[in-house]
C-alpha cells in the first residue's frame, strides 16, 4: 500500500456566498465563515433591533390567527388529516439526516396544532375540515416556526445586548441551541429503545403504578407497544390484509359457481366471502385504520381503563397555561400541553397521534401523577428511582465491559477541608478495566421542564445540577485517589473492601449518567464550560442512561469500546468538534477513528466554524433495521470487515477484554488503510495460495501483517520479523508493528502474535543481510512502478516509501 502523500488543498464540493457571508460543504462536512466589517456588522444589528418589535408582533398575530382557526375545525379529523401528511412525508426516512424542512413542518402540524387544540376554548365546528382551510393552517404555522427560528432569535440576541453591554456571546449561543431543541426536537431515544426503556424505568416500580392508576406496569407498556406498533406498522399491514383478502376472493370468485352470487352486489359478495372464510372482522379492522380512526383510537387500540387515559388526555380547551395572557401567549417557547399529556379526549374517545410527546415525556408523567397522591408515595417512589437509574447503567456497562471489576457504593474517608473532620464520601459505582478507571455518578432527578426561554437561569441551573454536581463528587474521588499510593474503599459500615493503587490507572473517567436524555446540550464540554460550569482537567462525559443503552448494543468487542472511550477523551478537548448531539461523537469515530485529529486537520488555521453532517446516519439505519426486522447483523460488521472484527475478537478473548499495545496499534490505524490491509488478508486465505503473502501499511500507521494457514511456529514468526526488519530498512523507519495472523483449514482465525520491532534493535550479525533484503525490496517496488509505465519525477515521492522525494532517495 503506498503511503499517503501531502495532503492537498481541496476544492468544496459545495460553495456558496452571499455578501459577507460563505459556506463551502466538503462531503458531510460544511464550513462556515463570517466576513462583517466591525462597521457593517454593527449597522445590520441596528437593523435587526428596529425591526426586532415588528418581528414579535407578528408571531403573535399568526399564533391569534392559526388559534381562530383551528377552534372551528373539527379535531380529530384535522389532527388525522395532519398525521397523514406526516407519515407520508416520512416515507423512506431511516437516519436523521434524511428529516429536513418538510418532515419537521408535518411534525409540527400534529404536535404544536394538537397543543392548541388542548388550549384553546373550542367554538361550533365546521362539518369537516377543507383542503384549503388545513393549507392556509399549513401555512401559517410553517411561518411562524421559521420566524421564531430565525428572525426571533437573531433579534432577541441583539436586542438583549443592547440592555446588557457586557453580554456573553457564549451564553446567548447555548440559549439559542437550547431554546432551537426545546421548539423542534422530539423523539429522544430511537423507536426500537422506546418500550424497553420504559420497562427498565417502571417495572420496579409496580406496588406504587398498581396503587395509584390501579393497572400494572406491564399492563402499561403492553398497550403502549401496540400504540407503538400501529402507528409505525399499522397503515403498512393494514394494507397488505387487504390486498391479500382482494387476492384471496378474486381467485374464489373466478373457481365458484355464478349462481352462488347470482343478485350479490360486488360488496356483498365480498362480505359474503368473508364471513364464510371468518375474516369479516379482520377486514373491517384495515379498513378502519387505513380510512378510519383504528390508528388513533386508544378503545380500539388498547385495553387500557378510562380513569387511567384521563390522567394522560386533554379535553379540547381544558389546558389553561399555553395560551394564558403574558409575555409568549401560544409561542413554541412556552411548555406545550403535549409536554405534560400525549393524548386528547374527544366525544367521550380517547386519541393519540404523537408517540413522540407520548414515549418522551410518559416516565415523568406518571411520576408526577405519583407525587400528586402525597408525600410518602412520593419519597417512596424516588428511592426505587434512585435504585433503579443506579443499577441500569451496571447492567449496561457490564455488556460493554465484562471482564471489568464492579465496586458498587464505594465509600471512602477523607478529611472536610472547612471543619477539618473526617466524613464518609461515596462514590455511586466504579469500574475497574485495566488501567482504565470509571468514577460513575448517577443522577434521576428531573430535567427542569422550565423553558430556555422562559426561565434561563433556572434551566441552566438545572443543567448545572445534573453536570457540575457529579464533577464535584467525581473529582474528589480523584483526588482522594491521588492523595496516597494506595486509599481504601470502605463499605458504608467503614469496613474496608478492597484498595486501589493510584499508579495502576493510566485513565480516569468521570462518568455522569442521567435518567432524562438531556445530552444533545452536553454532548460538547466546551458548551459546558462556557456556562460556568467547571470541568477541570479530568475527562467528563456526561451521558443519559438511553446513550449507554445505544452503546451496549453498538459495542458488541469491549476493546473497540474501550477505543472509542479513549477517542471520546481526546474529543472533549478539541476546540474544532462541535457537535449537538453525543451520538454524533459515534458516527465521527466509525468513519474517521481519531476524529478529532481529522477535525483540527480540516479546520486547520481557518477561523470559520466546520460543521459534521450525517455521520450518525450508519447508527440511524441501524437501529432502523433492528425495529423492522428484529434480527440484523452487528453495526461494527457493517462498518468494518469480517477479518477485522474476527481479529478483535480474538485479541479480546485473549487479552481478557483490555486494551493492549497490539489492539492499540491495530484501533488506531487509518480506517482506509485498515479495510485495504483486511480485504487483502481475506483474498490471501480465501485463495489458499501458497507461501507468504504479507500486507503492509505505511505513513501514521506502520504495520505489516502476516497471514499463515496453519499452527503457530517459531519459523514462521521469525521469517515475518526477518521481512519487517528489511522493510524498515528498506523504508528508512524507526519502528514498524508485525502481525502474524494463523488460520486454520476452514480459514478460522485461531491465534496472533503481535510485536513491536525497531531499527535501533536489530542485531548486528543481522543488519548485512537485511540490507540485501532491503535493496531487494526497494528494486522491486521502483521496478512496480516502472512497470506500470509510469515515469517517476525527480520531486516524486519515492516508490521505496521512504517518505523521502526520488532525486535524494534512490534516484
Amino acid at each position: 500500500m503506498k503511503k499517503r502523500s501531502a495532503k492537498k488543498k481541496l476544492k468544496p464540493d459545495e460553495s456558496y456566498i452571499k455578501g459577507p457571508m460563505a459556506m463551502a460543504r466538503f462531503g458531510k462536512d460544511v464550513v462556515f465563515e463570517s466576513n462583517f466589517s466591525s462597521d457593517e456588522y454593527k449597522k445590520l444589528k441596528e437593523k435587526i433591533v428596529r425591526a426586532h418589535p415588528g418581528v414579535v408582533a407578528k408571531i403573535n398575530v399568526l399564533i391569534q390567527k392559526i388559534s381562530d382557526l383551528v377552534k372551528v375545525l373539527p379535531p380529530i379529523e384535522l389532527l388525522q388529516m395532519s398525521w397523514m401528511k406526516l407519515f407520508m412525508s416520512m416515507r423512506g426516512v431511516q437516519a436523521e439526516a434524511d428529516v429536513g424542512h418538510e418532515q419537521n413542518h408535518a411534525l409540527r402540524m400534529v404536535d404544536y396544532i394538537q397543543s392548541i387544540i388542548a388550549s384553546v376554548e373550542p367554538s361550533a365546528y365546521k362539518d369537516e375540515v377543507l383542503d384549503e382551510d388545513w393549507e392556509t393552517l399549513s401555512c401559517m404555522v410553517e411561518e411562524l416556526f421559521t420566524v421564531v427560528n430565525g428572525e426571533y432569535q437573531i433579534g432577541a440576541t441583539f436586542t438583549r445586548g443592547v440592555a446588557d453591554p457586557d453580554q456573553d456571546m457564549n451564553v446567548e449561543e447555548f440559549k439559542f441551541k437550547a431554546q432551537l431543541q426545546w421548539c423542534n426536537v422530539r423523539g429522544e431515544r430511537f423507536y426500537y429503545h422506546q418500550v424497553i426503556a420504559l420497562e427498565g424505568l417502571i417495572f420496579s416500580q409496580s406496588d406504587l403504578i398498581q396503587k395509584v392508576f390501579a393497572v400494572s406496569p406491564q399492563e402499561i407498556v403492553a398497550e403502549f407497544q401496540k400504540i407503538m406498533h400501529v402507528q409505525t406498522r399499522g397503515l403498512y399491514e393494514s394494507t397488505k390484509v387487504l390486498e391479500e383478502m382482494r387476492f384471496a376472493f378474486l381467485e374464489h370468485f373466478e373457481g365458484a359457481l355464478a349462481a352462488d352470487y347470482v343478485g350479490l352486489s360486488p360488496a356483498d359478495a365480498l362480505s359474503s366471502f368473508l364471513k364464510g372464510t371468518g375474516k369479516l372482522e379482520m377486514h373491517e379492522d384495515a379498513l378502519g385504520k387505513i380510512f378510519g380512526l383504528g390508528l388513533f383510537d386508544l378503545r380500539k387500540i388498547t385495553s387500557l381503563p378510562d380513569h387511567f387515559l384521563d390522567k394522560l388526555s386533554w379535553l379540547p380547551g381544558e389546558d389553561k397555561d399555553f395560551m394564558a395572557d403574558g409575555e409568549m401567549k401560544g409561542w413554541p417557547l412556552r411548555i406545550w400541553p403535549t409536554f405534560k399529556r400525549p393524548f386528547i379526549k374527544y366525544g367521550g374517545s380517547y386519541f393519540c397521534f404523537d408517540i413522540h410527546s407520548l414515549f418522551d415525556n410518559v416516565y415523568r408523567q406518571l411520576e408526577k401523577q405519583v407525587f400528586l397522591t402525597g408525600e410518602k408515595n412520593k419519597q417512596d417512589w424516588i428511592k426505587i428511582r434512585t435504585s433503579v437509574s443506579e443499577q441500569l447503567p451496571i447492567e449496561y456497562l457490564s455488556r460493554l465491559l465484562p471482564s471489568s471489576t464492579v465496586i458498587k457504593e464505594a465509600y471512602y474517608d477523607v478529611v472536610d477541608p472547612v471543619s477539618g473532620k473526617h466524613k464518609l464520601c461515596e462514590a455511586d459505582c466504579l469500574f475497574v478495566c485495566g488501567d482504565v478507571l470509571f468514577v460513575i455518578e448517577v443522577k434521576a432527578a428531573s430535567f427542569t421542564y422550565t423553558s430556555p426561554a422562559d426561565d434561563f437561569d433556572a434551566f441552566t441551573n438545572s443543567l448545572k445540577t445534573l453536570v457540575q454536581n457529579p464533577v464535584n463528587q467525581g473529582r474528589r474521588f480523584l483526588e482522594f485517589l491521588e492523595s496516597e499510593e494506595e486509599v481504601a474503599i470502605l463499605d458504608k459500615r467503614k469496613v474496608e473492601r478492597v484498595r486501589l493503587r493510584r499508579d495502576s490507572y493510566k485513565r480516569k473517567v468521570i462518568l455522569a449518567l442521567t435518567v432524562d436524555p438531556f445530552t444533545e446540550l452536553a454532548a460538547q464540554a466546551q458548551s459546558l464550560e462556557k456556562l460556568g460550569i467547571t470541568l477541570g482537567d479530568s475527562f467528563f462525559w456526561s451521558l443519559s442512561i438511553d446513550d449507554l443503552q445505544v452503546y451496549a448494543d453498538v459495542f458488541t468487542n469491549p476493546l473497540m469500546f474501550m477505543h472509542f472511550v479513549e477517542q471520546r477523551m481526546l474529543a472533549s478537548k478539541c476546540n474544532a468538534l462541535e457537535l449537538d448531539d453525543e451520538l454524533d461523537h459515534l458516527g465521527l469515530y466509525l468513519v474517521h477513528n481519531n476524529y478529532s485529529l481529522y477535525a483540527e486537520e480540516k479546520l486547520g488555521n481557518n477561523k470559520a466554524r466546520l460543521r459534521f453532517n450525517g455521520y450518525r446516519s450508519d447508527v440511524d439505519k441501524f437501529f432502523y433495521d433492528l425495529q423492522c426486522d428484529g434480527c440484523v447483523s452487528p453495526l461494527l460488521k457493517r462498518s468494518y470487515s469480517d477479518r477485522f472484527v474476527e481479529l478483535l475478537d480474538v485479541l479480546s478473548a485473549k487479552e481478557g477484554g483490555l486494551l493492549s499495545e497490539a489492539s492499540r496499534c491495530l484501533l488506531g490505524t487509518d480506517i482506509e488503510s485498515r479495510k485495504s490491509a483486511f480485504e487483502y488478508v481475506d483474498q490471501t486465505i480465501v485463495s489458499g495460495g501458497e507461501g507468504y503473502t504479507p500486507v503492509s501499511m505505511y505513513g501514521s500507521s506502520r504495520i505489516t501483517i502476516f497471514p499463515f494457514v496453519e499452527d503457530v511456529n517459531q519459523c514462521s514468526i521469525d521469517v515475518a520479523v526477518n521481512y519487517v526488519q528489511a522493510v524498515m530498512l528498506a523504508s528508512k523507519e524507526s519502528s514498524r508493528c508485525l502481525i502474524c495472523l494463523f488460520f486454520d483449514c476452514e480459514q478460522k482465525l485461531v491465534d496472533f502474535f503481535w510485536q513491536e520491532l525497531s531499527l535501533d534493535n536489530i542485531p548486528l550479525d543481522k543488519v548485512e543481510g537485511l540490507k540485501l533484503a532491503a535493496d531487494s525490496i526497494r528494486e522491486k517496488r521502483i521496478s512496480d512502478v516502472k512497470f506500470a509505465n509510469k515515469k517517476i519525477g525527480r520531486n516524486d515521492a519515492c516508490p521505496c516509501l521512504s517518505g523521502r522525494k526520488y532525486k535524494y532517495c534512490c534516484a
